[in-house]
């Protein structure tokens, strides 16, 4: 932190720092009269949350108002009109909240009562993008309950991000933080304002969560999941279904402690048995090659306690005090190719504290502070023997001892954020940062017992040892070594024969590391309204850390929402965006952590790839430790290049926004992206074409640098529809097109030119459709649909390109001048695996993995009972004024329960959600509730499989091993579970 300069520390204090004022929001709109004519002076008043406040119109008819997050009742008033009074205005979390009001002349004797934005309605408000989705009420209910599937369902509805990051989550305004139980959570808003200054990532791909405060009485749940085998499908890797079973249990409970303070408790344990799938081929006693088809049993335990106080000081200051306790433990290492040998138990322990502060300054201005405390400790232990080396075969399988003895780590950060939002005129404008530290220390045992690795080498020709077979495989190397060791040959003759391992790899040294890392972004945002139906978003951030010397991260952002041909109200049938901004990535502090640990004296990492060597000949056993010494193993060091800098995103978007019939909108988003100073690693003491290395006497220097790039095109097309309070959907196609060179370590270190294709992101085709259905008897459906075309994967031939023992060397197409040993007939084409002068190199991620389909339907029916009176004497839904904690922060929501009239407010264009009087809880006018569910996953057994295996000497190339995960959940991924899971719940509310 020293290392910063001084400046920054001012900047710091005058501008005041932080990333988004979740608490906090502003009210604004236009008055006219019925000929659209603007209405100066007219008194606005809103109340709710303990809070009594109006203002006037000014002299171009617009009132702004900055309030607590929160539902209120609104009223104007004026000389000669009806008394306007719209009962359920919800002031949403940093975003600007419009409500334009339409005065009726009195003679008419009539009153309006709207709510605050109707669905379909179009807006040129930065946030109210129509690509924006906002899911409150019944819309999170849904979604899954099980954390695992509701984090996929979200970043399936997030679309494609932007980038080779994918989603990124805020929990209450904060980075990093854990996903809470659905119960605790209040809204989730995913990309809104992607070109906002407030974050250092676009919106595409953001998801903000917000979790529930205390209530002004008494509320709360329980609820029950069950999942069991006798309800699933079969895996199709296994002849036979494994156990599994999952249980999960959860309970809140929220009401008022005084007449200031209101709290949240929310508690949950979640007990999975399930089975790792492991699908290998292996060599059985009579060293004969066999599929190795089953599954492990990784039990999961978890449980996680989260209880929030809300406290209001006075009448404009608010405290929010929210902690998370999570325990955690899993058994891991084991499945796919890795053996048993290779399980490992693992125990995480989470505790978080959250603060907010915000205060209330006039009526135009609010000052938000935060403070989180994030403590993470993680232990895990190898199961397997740590006395001996591990073994692994390239794509046929992994065994041997222990992947290690016992590793942990400790994890501290901190994060402070202050935001200040103020209004003047038509300009909103927030001001402030955020600073974070990072503390990690770790210990690593990895790897201390060694590992030889079996992996076929053609560059010289198909080994003498393997002369006898058609199109050798790794796992035919190994075969052939144990074979001959078995027959009594020495390992020297073996390896003289061109079999043995091809590589050997130990660590050892000092177990220990650990590395502090400083960050720091602050900003400022303006919304300037130039005219009620154009909007100017400007706004620029600056980032900076320490570990690396780059310091000077500026990050501009523009953007502009123009209605054309809209009235004076701002509103209109199109609206038309566009955006231009940068975004800064953080150098992340594991990977200062690893260039620390192995920087060649902490802790050494030794790499032996020649053969046959006196070290190599100590197979099957671990080499003599006096042979560390000698210089034969060569160390590989991982380093930080002293000119990296902060990778960056540069991002345009195009939108045209179209309101339909129906309560239906339509968006089409066109998205451009580049990254530059793309983080990759490289080895720069690898061979050179004359086969000398530029360090000798070092082995291998894996170097941290920020050389890559990478471009993607994005066409988005978003569609929405509230047909009706019964009818609900929502959806989107992507067309998607993305190169890189950046992924993973290159196959020629001195020309990464050659890795320049398909990034592994680059899924070219996406459909979300989902919504919510409510049938006869108050059954609702909710249907989730998710498609995907495949995605792409590197086809390689299992060689070291020119012998830098990174095996990931591609073959080239066959040419008539291919000699007839090295070439090897595939469905994705002819290939040379030994590559002469003048063939073209095939492209990286040439394969195109399977497409991916799945629908998850999650059916539910609640019952209701017994009356429950309506506080403050208002009806059911309106939201109204009251005690502490009506039902969002800060406490004094009002209580209104859920009852009310449906919005349109966000959604894919307005359509999903929309807020409907965010009170007390439960159903309107009922004390008790009973809800019924059935959550199917892949309802139609779609086999979704994971992306082929791209070794051309696996034993398994061209095939898929494993269940499809990411894009929406499509099965178990590595799991061994079914490909059709179904669960039950009961929820019992009151």
């Amino acid at each position: 932190m020293s290392s910063l300069p001084v400046r920054l520390a001012v900047v710091w204090c005058g501008i005041a720092a932080a990333a988004l004022a979740q608490n906090a929001g502003t009210l604004r709109g236009t008055v006219t009269d019925p000929s659209a004519a603007v209405i100066p002076g007219v008194v606005v008043q809103v109340t709710g949350n303990g809070i009594a406040r109006s203002v006037k119109s000014d002299g171009q008819g617009k009132y702004t108002m900055a309030l607590p997050v929160g539902t209120y009742a609104l009223r104007a008033d004026a000389k000669g009109f009806v008394t306007f009074t719209s009962p359920t205005v919800t002031v949403a979390a940093g975003q600007p909240a419009v409500l334009d009001i339409a005065l009726q002349i009195a003679t008419e004797a009539q009153q309006v009562s709207v709510s605050d934005t109707a669905a379909g309605q179009l807006s040129t408000d930065a946030s109210a993008n129509v690509g924006a989705l906002v899911l409150k009420n019944s819309d999170l209910d849904a979604l899954p309950d099980d954390p695992d599937d509701l984090q996929s369902d979200l970043e399936a509805l997030a679309g494609p991000a932007a980038g080779p990051s994918g989603a990124q989550f805020f929990v209450d305004g904060f980075s990093g933080g854990q996903l809470p139980p659905k119960s605790s959570i209040r809204e989730i808003r995913i990309n809104s304002n992607p070109f906002s200054s407030e974050f250092d990532r676009p919106g595409f791909g953001r998801i903000e969560i917000f979790t529930k405060p205390g209530t002004d009485s008494f509320h709360g749940s329980l609820f029950l999941n069950y999942g069991d085998r006798i309800l699933d499908t079969r895996n199709p890797f296994l002849a036979t279904e494994p156990g599994y079973n999952s249980k999960m249990l959860g309970a809140n409970v929220s009401g008022p402690i005084n007449k200031k303070a209101s709290f949240f408790l929310d508690f949950n344990r979640r007990q999975i048995d399930e089975d790792a799938l492991i699908n290998a081929q292996v060599l059985n006693s009579s060293l004969n090659e066999v599929p190795y088809a089953g599954a492990w049993p990784t039990p999961n335990r978890f449980w996680m306690a989260a209880p929030r106080l809300d406290y209001q000081i006075n009448a404009t200051n608010t405290l929010v005090l929210r902690y998370t306790h999570i325990d955690s433990s899993n058994v891991g290492g084991v499945g796919n190719f890795s053996l048993p040998t290779q399980a490992t138990t693992s125990e995480s322990k989470i505790n978080n504290l959250q603060a907010t502060e915000t205060m209330i300054i006039g009526t135009k201005a609010v000052d938000e502070t935060r403070f989180q405390f994030n403590i993470v400790h993680t232990n895990q232990d190898g199961e397997g023997n740590p006395n001996i080396p591990g073994i692994n075969v390239a794509s046929s399988f992994s065994s041997g001892g222990s992947p290690f003895i016992a590793n942990y780590s400790h994890s501290k950060s901190y994060e402070f954020q202050n935001i200040l939002t103020f209004t003047q005129g038509t300009h909103a404008i927030k001001v402030g940062g955020r600073a974070r530290q990072t503390d990690l220390a770790s210990e690593s045992t990895t790897n201390f017992n060694g590992s030889y690795s079996f992996s076929l080498n053609t560059l010289n020709g198909t080994p003498a040892c393997l002369a006898g077979y058609t199109n050798p495989t790794s796992l035919d190397l190994y075969k052939q070594t144990q074979v001959l060791l078995a027959e009594g040959e020495p390992i020297a003759t073996v390896e003289a024969q061109g079999c043995g391992p091809t590589q050997f790899t130990l660590s050892a040294g000092n177990p220990l590391a650990s590395v502090r890392q400083f960050d720091l972004g602050v900003f400022v945002q303006d919304d300037w309204r130039v005219r009620p139906n154009l909007t100017v978003s400007t706004g620029v951030r600056y980032e900076t850390q320490d570990n690396i010397r780059d310091h000077n991260d500026w990050a501009p952002r523009l953007a502009f929402a123009w209605a054309p041909g809209a009235g004076k109200t701002g509103t209109g049938k199109t609206v038309i965006r566009g955006g231009w901004g940068m975004f800064y990535d953080r150098f992340d502090e594991s990977n200062t952590l690893q260039a620390l640990r192995f920087n060649g004296t902490t802790q050494e990492n030794y790499q032996l790839t020649a053969s046959p060597t006196l070290l190599l000949s100590s197979y099957p056993n671990l080499p003599p430790s006096s042979l560390l010494s000698t210089g034969l193993l060569q160390q590989n060091i991982y380093r930080v290049d002293p000119s990296v800098r902060a990778p960056y995103l540069m991002q345009s978007a195009a939108t045209l926004e179209r309101s339909l019939p129906a309560r239906s909108s339509l968006s089409v988003n066109f998205v451009n992206s580049r990254g530059d100073h793309v983080l990759r690693t490289r080895d720069i003491n690898a061979p050179m074409s004359n086969g000398l290395i530029p360090y000798p006497g070092i082995g291998p220097i894996y170097q941290y640098e920020t050389s890559g790039i990478f471009k993607q095109t994005q066409i988005i097309t978003n569609l929405s529809t509230r047909f009706s309070q019964r009818f609900t959907m929502q959806g989107f196609y992507a067309l998607g097109f993305a190169h890189s060179n950046a992924q993973g370590l290159p196959m020629d270190q001195y020309n990464t030119s050659l890795d320049w294709g398909r990034a592994q992101f680059d899924v070219r085709h996406r459909v979300f459709l989902g919504g919510n259905i409510i049938l006869k008897w108050g059954v609702s459906a909710a249907p989730f649909i998710t498609m995907s075309s495949g995605s792409p994967f590197n086809i390689t031939t299992g060689n070291a390109f020119n012998g830098d023992g990174i095996f990931n060397a591609r073959p080239a197409f066959a040419s008539s001048s291919s000699l007839a040993a090295n070439i090897k007939k595939t469905a994705y084409g002819t290939f040379d695996l030994v590559p002469e002068a003048g063939e073209t190199i095939i492209p990286v991620n040439y394969g195109d993995g399977p497409a991916q389909y799945s629908v998850n339907l999650r059916i539910s029916r609640t019952w209701s009972w017994g009356e429950k009176a309506s506080p403050n004497g208002m009806p059911p839904g309106m939201g109204g004024p009251g005690g502490p904690g009506g039902g969002g922060p800060p406490p004094g929501m009002g209580g209104g329960g859920r009852g009310g009239p449906p919005g349109g407010g966000g959604g894919f264009g307005g359509g999903f959600g929309g807020p409907m009087g965010m009170g007390g809880g439960g159903q309107a006018g009922k004390k008790y509730s009973l809800t019924a569910t059935v959550n199917a996953r892949n309802i139609f057994n779609i086999v979704n499989l994971a992306p082929p295996q791209g070794n051309l000497t696996s034993p398994f190339f061209g095939e898929s091993t494993a269940l499809a995960s990411g894009f929406g959940p499509f099965g178990g991924g590595g799991g061994a579970a079914g490909v059709r899971r179904i669960e039950l719940q009961l929820r019992l509310s009151f």
